[in-house]
C-alpha cells in the first residue's frame, strides 16, 4: 500500500503544470501540506495558495489573445484539470470521504431544519447598505419569527423527512436553494408538511443553497456572506 501511494505521489508530482518552475522538493512539500487537509475544497485551495507565486495574477484585466491575464487563467485552468485528473485520486486514497452519502443527506436536512425553523435572523448582506437595507433585513427577521411560531413539531418532522429523501434521491445532481423564495421542490415539501402557504416565503432563509460535494461528501452551505464546507 505504501509503495502504491509513493508511486501515485510521484506521478502527481511529475504531471504538475509549471513543474520546471519549482524544485521537486518544494512541490512535494506543498502536496504534503495539501494532503493533510481533511476536506477536499480546503486541500484544493491550499494548492492554489501555495503555488500562486509561480505565476502571479496580473493587475491589469486584459482578455485579448496572448495577454498575460489570459495566460494566468489558462494556467489556473491547467491546475484545475491536473487536480481533477491526478491529484484528487491521490487525495481520496489517503483521506477518503468525510462521511457516507446517507450521512451527508442527513446533515443537509439538519442544516435546513436549523436555518428554516430555528434561526430568526434574515440577512442578505444589506445591513450596511444604509437605512433601507437594514430595515429590509429587520422586517424579514420579524416576519420569520412570526412564521416560526406557527409550525408544529409534527410539521418539522415531516419536513425533515422530505428534505432528507430529496437529497437521497438526487445526491450530487440537484440541491435545494432559496433566493428570497424557496425553490419549487423545497416549497412543495414544506406545503406537504403542513406549513401555511402564506408563511413559507417568510420562514425560509434568504440567499441560501446547500449541496453535497461529490469529491468527499462534504456539504457546501452557500449564503450571501460566505461559502462554508462542513
Amino acid at each position: 500500500m505504501e509503495t502504491t501511494i509513493k508511486t501515485a505521489k510521484a506521478e502527481v508530482l511529475s504531471t504538475f503544470p509549471f513543474a520546471g518552475n519549482i524544485s521537486k522538493n518544494s512541490l512535494e512539500e506543498i502536496i504534503n501540506i495539501a494532503l493533510g487537509k481533511k476536506l477536499y475544497f480546503q486541500s484544493k485551495e491550499m494548492i492554489y495558495s501555495l503555488t500562486e507565486h509561480l505565476n502571479p495574477r496580473p493587475l491589469e484585466v486584459d482578455f485579448t489573445d496572448g495577454s498575460e491575464y489570459n495566460k494566468y487563467w489558462d494556467w489556473r485552468n491547467d491546475i484545475g484539470r491536473w487536480m481533477r485528473n491526478h491529484y484528487l485520486p491521490l487525495w481520496k486514497r489517503i483521506n477518503g470521504e468525510v462521511r457516507t452519502i446517507e450521512e451527508a443527506c442527513e446533515l443537509c436536512a439538519n442544516i435546513w431544519m436549523n436555518k428554516i425553523f430555528n434561526v430568526a435572523l434574515q440577512d442578505n448582506g444589506a445591513w450596511d447598505d444604509g437605512h433601507v437595507g437594514a430595515a429590509m433585513n429587520a422586517l424579514g427577521s420579524v416576519l420569520k419569527i412570526n412564521a416560526m411560531s406557527e409550525v408544529s413539531k409534527e410539521m418539522k418532522d415531516k419536513a425533515k423527512e422530505g428534505i432528507k429523501n430529496f437529497y437521497l434521491r438526487n445526491k450530487y445532481g440537484r440541491y435545494f436553494g432559496c433566493d428570497y423564495h424557496p425553490c419549487p421542490e423545497l416549497n412543495n415539501i414544506l406545503l406537504d408538511a403542513g406549513a401555511p402557504k402564506n408563511k413559507i416565503d417568510d420562514i425560509c432563509p434568504w440567499k441560501t443553497y446547500i449541496s453535497i460535494m461529490p469529491e468527499d461528501n462534504s456539504v457546501l452551505v452557500h449564503t450571501y456572506q460566505k461559502d462554508e464546507y462542513v
